[in-house]
């Protein structure tokens, strides 16, 4: 796939991360693991 970046650009980067609700929850009080409505909104938002 030659031509479709400008320049003499030979590659691309692309930095990504990911934040992780349950953990930061459960890192507060493990009892939070028992709270499932809390784990479900940290899991799926």
């Amino acid at each position: 796939m030659s031509g479709i970046w400008p320049g003499e650009i030979k590659c691309v980067a692309m930095l990504t991360f990911d934040l992780d609700g349950v953990s930061s929850w459960l890192r507060r009080d493990p009892k939070y693991s028992d709270l499932p409505s809390l784990m479900s909104m940290a899991e799926y938002g």
